[in-house]
């Protein structure tokens, strides 16, 4: 799934505005305070749900241009990617793209059912997030 999306806020406001909830997130999840400069290729153990547990990666973290990272189950491989890019009036235009490769064919079917019925959802609740982010720099 990809989405683009423009927000009236600064390229450098939205990437510190990733980087500090993926250092919350890191905090939340091991205790551990992890310094912005150190994320690339920095991995944890995160809770996923009631009784999962995924191993997060981050695979880019290059200042105000992108943000990606993956997360591995037993079963299922998630990649998330931020790209950032600065528009003429100092706004920032993202393009958020996600995927996901499953162990067994029959899970990749499924995904790509649900992507076809709840996909719309989904791109409206990160077009709602990154609005979040707008507002909150004009706030």
């Amino acid at each position: 799934m990809q989405l683009v999306h423009t927000i009236n806020a600064p390229v450098g406001y939205v990437y510190q505005t990733i980087i500090d909830s993926v250092v919350y997130d890191i905090k939340q999840a091991t205790g551990n305070t992890i310094a912005a400069g150190s994320l690339l290729n920095y991995e944890y153990q995160k809770p996923l749900g009631k009784r999962g547990r995924g191993r997060v990666k981050i695979t880019k973290a290059d200042k105000n241009r992108v943000y990606a990272f993956e997360t591995r189950t037993a079963r299922t491989t998630y990649w998330v990617e931020y790209a950032l890019q600065e528009t003429q009036d100092n706004g920032t235009k993202i393009t958020y793209t996600e995927n996901t490769a499953h162990q067994q064919r029959m899970q990749d079917y499924n995904q790509m059912l649900m992507m076809l019925l709840l996909g719309r959802g989904r791109k409206r609740r990160i077009k709602m997030m990154l609005d979040a982010i707008e507002q909150q720099y004009q706030g």
